[in-house]
């Protein structure tokens, strides 16, 4: 079940999801499904950081594009989640990083909380919050995780699981390069 980032992309915070309203939604979930299964587990994962995508890829080339040259242009082109990938004013970009900082914790604090009465049944994996997604990690629009980023980011989140060893081990999986070099072309 993958939640959470959605409305990060609206135009202004005060239309995305207060932290409290996101926290108790997710309760309601966690709790309802461990209530009516004893042998259910859930593993809640932090988001990655989001909030990094435009400082870290906005000037990234793409190779074979015959329209836009870098990851900022076809930002620009496909008005993608402007908050996350257009925004310039740092005091906004601040108060986005800000607002998911506030989901980390609170989501932490509500797995935290569970684990009081649920014991080791749920558990929170905040490596993908901690990790740092790249352009070969990226898709083709920059800014959702390709094959290569998502492989990273269930490696991350599966060593917090129940189980031992990295997810690729109990599968014949190499993932594929999501993204050409620059000697490269699509």
């Amino acid at each position: 079940l993958l939640i959470g980032a959605n409305d990060l992309c609206s135009n202004d915070l005060t239309d995305s999801t207060p932290t409290g309203t996101y926290v108790d939604d997710l309760s309601y979930v966690v709790d309802t499904l461990l209530q009516r299964n004893p042998n259910t587990r859930i593993l809640v994962s932090s988001l990655p950081p989001v909030h990094k995508v435009r400082e870290s890829l906005l000037k990234q080339r793409l190779t074979g594009g015959p329209v836009a040259r870098t990851c900022g242009e076809l930002w620009k082109m496909t008005k993608m989640c402007h908050r996350l990938t257009l925004e310039d004013n740092p005091e906004r970009n601040e108060e986005l990083a800000m607002h998911v900082r506030d989901y980390f914790e609170a989501t932490a604090q509500m797995v935290e909380d569970r684990r009081g009465t649920y014991g080791d049944r749920v558990r929170f994996a905040m490596q993908p919050a901690q990790t740092d997604l790249n352009r070969k990690d990226m898709s083709m629009d920059c800014f959702h995780p390709g094959p290569r980023g998502q492989h990273h980011l269930a490696d991350l989140t599966w060593s917090t699981g129940w189980w031992s060893g990295p997810a690729s081990a109990s599968m014949d999986f190499e993932p594929e390069e999501a993204v050409p070099t620059e000697q490269e072309s699509y």
